[in-house]
């Protein structure tokens, strides 16, 4: 009888620890992405030829994805040409119960006997907003692979008129991370991917924005549940062993 007892004592503990150690996650809010739009555009000229834009319609991210592109060619008869192009991809991770963004593209800015006037870039933007319910520590980052691109991203207030935070990946830096804790809220998210105009034959570049909830810190908390299973063990064994009877 008194076996039962322990084993249900030892038992109740560990459920009580792995209720405990799946909860708390789900007590972190997700962050809510709204919708917004997704521009890009594209320009090319070698110089005394004709100018060639490429303005795709805006896309749309619907809260979880969204995509766009654009790009643009010309040259001249001497055989001089030039191009841009731009590609991006947003999508919505989750890290646990909460949902980080990640924007995604590629950018390219290429040609050969430029003349005096020629220009080509491409780029790509959009805005959307997002919610918090409880505060959260996010990880807000920019990175550049590639010397012929740049992207950046700055979280706002609600009011669209306070920068609260902002990152920035070019030539000089190739990549720039941030942690910033926002209070329960709405806020603002704006960000841009562009190529750089380049000498010679140019090139392309790859870029990444991110904005990325921290993970809870359940692994502090386990030392802590682990001792509470143990010390609720040790009782039990000594109540057992203060009830048997002398000499068994």
């Amino acid at each position: 009888m008194r076996t039962g007892i322990r084993f249900g004592l030892a038992a109740r503990g560990l459920i009580v620890v792995g209720a405990f150690l799946w909860s708390a996650p789900a007590a972190r809010s997700a962050v809510m992405w709204g919708t917004g739009p997704v521009h890009a555009s594209a320009i090319a000229n070698a110089g005394g030829g004709p100018t060639v834009t490429d303005n795709p319609p805006d896309t749309t991210f619907n809260g979880t994805s969204g995509s766009n592109s654009a790009s643009a060619s010309t040259n001249v008869p001497v055989g001089g040409n030039t191009s841009a192009g731009v590609s991006v991809f947003l999508s919505v991770q989750m890290a646990g119960p909460a949902a980080g963004l990640m924007i995604s593209g590629s950018t390219s800015c290429t040609g050969t006997n430029f003349r005096p006037g020629y220009t080509n870039g491409a780029s790509a933007s959009g805005n959307m907003p997002f919610t918090i319910a409880v505060p959260e520590i996010l990880t807000f980052s920019a990175s550049l692979s590639g010397y012929f691109g740049g992207a950046n991203a700055t979280i706002k207030d609600a009011s669209n008129s306070t920068t609260l935070a902002s990152v920035a990946a070019d030539q000089l830096v190739f990549s720039r991370q941030q942690t910033v804790t926002l209070q329960p809220g709405v806020y603002n998210f704006t960000w841009q991917l562009y190529s750089m105009t380049a000498a010679g034959s140019g090139g392309g570049a790859q870029e990444t924005i991110s904005l990325t909830p921290e993970p809870a810190t359940l692994a502090s908390l386990t030392p802590l549940l682990v001792a509470g299973v143990t010390v609720r063990r040790r009782k039990s064994r000594a109540s057992l062993s203060q009830s048997r009877p002398a000499g068994r």
